[in-house]
């Protein structure tokens, strides 16, 4: 037996829980409290993106590691802290030395920070002075190789989720699958490339 419509189904609103009074757009809630149907968002005014964040993790091979997705409105360095506490409570930062980062995650006192908490070493990889345009820098362009590799993916080239540990659960299934063709590639059964000739 059930209800619909309105009723004795509506003073659930009343009671406290998912569906409580603060969320069915009570006039006692203040404006802009919750973060709505999107999630949690923010924007970064340094990147001028507006959303979310993700930090991420790989090793010298550029195989993903972890990942955090926050407010693009959090500081880069309080993000890279909490993937680092996440690491450290999984286990995957047992073999971990050496970080390298852009400079977004540089300073002096982070970097001490970094290696007194955790005993890794902050290295930040820096662009020389005189270097004009795109270049690749060692052993941070890996990354951008597994950013890269994130954007083929549907659910990744746009922030889909409402829940950002489902956006971390979405990069590790789109990883995953990126191992699992290297162990099994796809057989290419296309035939071979030929330019066109019109006369």
């Amino acid at each position: 037996m059930g209800q619909g419509g309105r009723g004795v189904a509506d003073r659930g609103a009343l009671l406290p829980g998912p569906h409580s009074a603060s969320q069915r757009g009570d006039p006692r809630h203040p404006e802009r409290e919750d973060d709505g149907k999107g999630g949690p968002r923010g924007y970064d005014s340094a990147k001028k993106i507006s959303g979310r964040k993700r930090v991420e993790v790989c090793d010298k091979g550029g195989h993903f590691i972890d990942a955090l997705v926050m407010r693009a409105s959090t500081d880069e360095r309080t993000c890279a802290w909490g993937l680092l506490i996440q690491l450290k409570k999984s286990g995957l930062a047992q073999g971990l030395k050496t970080i390298f980062a852009d400079a977004g995650f540089g300073g002096a006192d982070f970097e001490r920070d970094v290696q007194v908490e955790f005993g890794h070493t902050l290295e930040i990889v820096r662009r020389t002075p005189d270097q004009k345009g795109f270049a690749p820098l060692p052993s941070r362009w890996l990354i951008e190789q597994v950013f890269g590799c994130q954007g083929r993916y549907r659910r990744l080239s746009r922030d889909y989720e409402q829940n950002p540990r489902l956006s971390r659960a979405t990069i590790q299934g789109a990883n995953i699958h990126r191992w699992l063709q290297r162990l099994r590639p796809k057989p290419i059964n296309d035939p071979p490339f030929r330019y066109r000739i019109t006369l």
